[in-house]
């Protein structure tokens, strides 16, 4: 007698089930250090970084990237949820760069003319080495899924919030000259190393190290009182 290939209906309990969670290993949806991605998740987003800054973010369609990173649309479905969310990814992985140095370089007994210049130093180096990524995050800020952007201001907040602490404290012990407002000087710092990203050319006379030093002297000059002079 023939078996019957029918299957089994599914019960209600099974059709209602959610697919079980994909395994990431390095892939995890918030690492943003990309050099640690398997390497097509790196292909497409070096794909999407090119084209963003070719097309402009809303002139690139997913189907581009993927031909462009050579893969197909199930790859970049398998890492990414939306094109949205490359987007985020070139702007947290500077972010997560400079956190690390306020959270490891940086320490509470350093004085605060040598956590300035840290920082400034770290800072410019990243603008530079993302320099593409930086440029599109503030051409596309609007367009990040807006359950995203609360997060992404409170962390740029936080930066913020450190440097004009770093000031406040150098003041206090005398290692700073006193300033009106630390917070007129932090946002001047900030945005004087966030521009670095318009006029910077690679292979120039200073490398993004050399040029992160010549900021942090240009802005301790105005900031150092004569005996935190560093070196002296």
């Amino acid at each position: 007698m023939k078996q019957s290939t029918k299957r089994a209906p599914k019960t209600v309990a099974a059709a209602k089930r959610p697919p079980a969670p994909r395994s990431y290993g390095l892939n995890e949806p918030d690492n943003y250090t990309v050099e640690e991605w398997p390497q097509s998740k790196r292909d497409l987003y070096e794909s999407a970084r090119l084209l963003f800054w070719d097309k402009g973010f809303a002139d690139t369609s997913v189907q581009e990237i993927v031909e462009g990173a050579k893969l197909t649309k199930g790859a970049f479905y398998h890492y990414f949820g939306a094109k949205e969310d490359l987007l985020r990814v070139m702007y947290e992985r500077s972010l997560e760069r400079l956190f690390k140095v306020t959270s490891t370089t940086i320490t509470d007994d350093m004085p605060s003319h040598l956590a300035i210049a840290a920082f400034v130093e770290e800072m410019v180096k990243v603008v530079i080495d993302y320099r593409v990524e930086v440029a599109l995050f503030w051409e596309e800020y609007r367009r990040l899924p807006p359950e995203l952007i609360p997060n992404n201001r409170e962390r740029r907040g936080e930066l913020f919030r450190f440097i004009v602490k770093l000031m406040n404290r150098g003041m206090e012990r005398g290692e700073l000259v006193h300033m009106e407002s630390p917070t007129v000087a932090a946002m001047t710092l900030l945005g004087m190393c966030q521009f670095t990203h318009h006029w910077y050319q690679p292979g120039g006379k200073m490398t993004p190290a050399e040029v992160g030093k010549f900021f942090a002297d240009m802005i301790l000059l105005g900031l150092e009182t004569p005996g935190a002079r560093r070196g002296a």
